[in-house]
């Protein structure tokens, strides 16, 4: 009778690697939960920094297409005040100055003309030539021009022999004068309606 007791209790004890198994498979439940919860950290501390960079760097990248076409732009513009500028030096003055003159001399940029009287810049606004002072200076005008490029016409336009207006303000007084970041900053806009007037002395 002893002898089946003790078969007994040995047979429903359980063992030591029984045990050893059911706390094995605890501490692995644990573990997995603790990892699961990291990960849920990590993706949401991801996620933040994600949106921080986007935020920082979608503004730029949306600028892009401004800055190439702000560039071209530029680029069409300096080309007309050189060529027209040597047309209106091989004349006694600059009465005769005009978009229809420039235009007649071949002395426009293809992108620019409209018809045989109208230029117009690459953001759709008009470009304008006029003389001014006493027939010795010619000023030439560029309308609706966003913030992004009229900062990028008057820097470059700043570093020429040239007198310089944003918005009506004289960024550059006379020719030797430098343009501040400050100043230009002030100046532009953020709407689309700057105009940039730059005024050529003969010979310049």
């Amino acid at each position: 009778m002893q002898v089946q007791q003790h078969h007994v209790s040995l047979h429903d004890r359980p063992t030591a690697r029984r045990r050893a198994t059911v706390v094995a498979r605890g501490r692995a439940g644990q573990l997995l939960r603790r990892q699961a919860g990291l990960t849920m950290i990590e993706m949401v501390f991801f996620l933040v920094v994600f949106g921080v960079l986007i935020a920082l760097i979608f503004p730029k990248l949306a600028d892009i297409p401004s800055k190439l076409t702000a560039n071209s732009d530029l680029q069409d513009f300096q080309s007309l005040i050189t060529s027209y500028g040597a047309v209106l030096d091989r004349n006694p003055s600059t009465a005769q100055a005009s978009a229809a003159d420039a235009i007649a001399n071949v002395a426009v940029p293809t992108t620019y003309k409209v018809n045989t009287t109208t230029l117009r810049n690459a953001f759709g606004g008009a470009v304008t030539i006029a003389p001014s002072g006493t027939n010795t200076t010619t000023d030439f005008s560029t309308t609706a021009l966003p913030r992004i490029a009229c900062q990028q016409f008057a820097t470059a336009l700043g570093k020429a022999p040239l007198l310089v207006s944003v918005n009506g303000t004289a960024l550059k007084a006379d020719v030797s004068s430098q343009i501040t970041n400050t100043a230009l900053n002030t100046a532009c806009v953020d709407t689309k309606t700057n105009t940039i007037l730059v005024t050529r002395a003969r010979g310049a």
